[in-house]
């Protein structure tokens, strides 16, 4: 799954020849049908990045939601974009000018949700020496937004639903009624229908918050988006980054085309970010980009022994000549840390990998 440090190109790949710039492909797609319409949106939708069908209908579905009191529960799957719709939503509306509150049901223990919605009065338990304003007083008169709904616990779920349907709340420890004006907006990667079903999530609280729905479709149904978002990501993390990177070669934006994406935006974002930093020059190049997307996919070349002996040798020549995949992982896990100048942060966020993760595998290899 990891690229090896290519050395310098000797081929002249640049914007000028074979190499696509992000700027000249950008004005080439400036005239598109996609891109005329988009124009023709009134609202602000720099974040979301897209002029194909699928994203020019959530973009239109932005435009006659955003100002509407009603909740909107947006689906998609995990990368897809949740939370740059809520922003949309947010932005385009009358309540821009107030606050937008995000919470995570899923990174917030069921314990503490409670008091973390909707706050506590100054001793309302040992420890409590004040009061404490939770998410919906602090979303008042602006935008509330859940994201991971689905993994509100059933406990907590019927109490949302109260705070919802009055507009008031009352703090842990305190039998005050609080009015609060909050837009809601909601995100969920599951379905919220067989949560239903399960007996995971209350079929009130789910027709509560469905006033409206936005569904993301993932960037594998969307991939004439996906040039759009290289340029997009190119430009942004080459000066993140630092690197004068901006052109990509014909063959490796051929792959990241015809690569599945099961982690959508985000998975494209971070091998954007990979390609970067292991870019020798100013021009992406297929072995610059993350070995699982150069590799044959399998199930989509048949499994007959001839497919898959095919297979296997385009494998061998993309891979690391005399290494096993540990000894491949080993040089770019480390090769990436000594980039980034032994940064642990930074050297995390672009192989994709939690700090912990990066620290054993540094300690493994002798070189933490």
């Amino acid at each position: 799954m990891w690229p090896t440090l290519p050395k310098k190109s000797t081929l002249e790949l640049n914007p000028a020849g074979g190499a696509i710039s992000h700027k000249k492909r950008g004005k080439a797609m400036k005239n598109s049908t996609g891109k005329n319409a988009r124009d023709a949106l009134k609202g602000d939708y720099a974040g979301i990045i897209g002029n194909s069908p699928q994203m020019l209908e959530v973009l239109t579905q932005i435009e006659l939601f955003a100002d509407v009191p009603i909740s909107v529960l947006i689906q998609g799957e995990t990368g897809t974009g949740k939370e740059l719709v809520a922003e949309a939503l947010h932005q385009n509306s009358r309540r821009a000018q107030e606050q937008k509150v995000t919470v995570n049901c899923a990174a917030i223990p069921s314990e503490l949700m409670e008091n973390e919605m909707f706050g506590h009065d100054a001793e309302a338990y040992t420890g409590a020496t004040k009061e404490h304003r939770g998410k919906f007083e602090q979303a008042h008169k602006g935008t509330l937004f859940l994201d991971e709904i689905a993994e509100l616990s059933l406990l907590l779920q019927p109490k949302l639903l109260r705070a919802v349907e009055s507009g008031e709340i009352e703090h842990l420890g305190g039998s005050k009624k609080i009015r609060v004006d909050v837009r809601l907006v909601a995100a969920t990667n599951r379905d919220l229908e067989e949560a239903v079903s399960a007996g995971t999530f209350r079929q009130d609280l789910y027709h509560r918050l469905d006033g409206f729905t936005i569904y993301l479709p993932p960037l594998r149904e969307r991939a004439g988006d996906i040039p759009l978002l290289v340029d997009y990501f190119l430009e942004k993390e080459s000066q993140r980054l630092k690197r004068d990177v901006g052109g990509i070669a014909p063959e490796s934006l051929a792959l990241l085309e015809n690569y599945p994406w099961p982690g959508n935006v985000r998975e494209l974002r971070k091998a954007v970010v990979c390609a970067i930093v292991f870019a020798q020059g100013d021009v992406i190049l297929p072995t610059h980009l993350p070995v699982k997307i150069r590799k044959p996919v399998l199930q989509t070349v048949g499994t007959s022994p001839e497919d898959i002996q095919a297979s296997e040798e385009q494998l061998q020549q993309i891979s690391p000549i005399g290494l096993t995949l540990a000894e491949a992982e080993q040089q770019y896990i480390l090769d990436t840390y000594e980039l980034m100048n032994k940064n642990q942060t930074k050297t995390s966020e672009v192989l994709g990998i939690s700090r912990k993760t990066l620290r054993s595998k540094l300690r493994t290899y002798g070189a933490d």
